[in-house]
């Protein structure tokens, strides 16, 4: 459990950053939709995430 928080801090400062660095420096239609973009993929990435981490609590359980 430990390594999936520590996954998912990372990719959510990995995201945090690269929203940021976007909306400082693109043009806000294209940083509008890559902010649009890059919550779709943490999102994806979390719900990916949350699927392991049930199947490594399943697995722990049956042992």
């Amino acid at each position: 459990m430990d390594i999936l928080l520590k996954v998912s801090g990372i990719l959510l400062l990995g995201v945090g950053t690269i929203l940021v660095l976007t909306i400082f420096l693109a043009p806000w239609g294209f940083s509008m939709m890559f902010a649009g973009i890059s919550f779709f993929a943490y999102g994806t990435l979390y719900a990916e995430l949350k699927e392991i981490s049930r199947k490594l609590a399943r697995i722990k359980d049956v042992h």
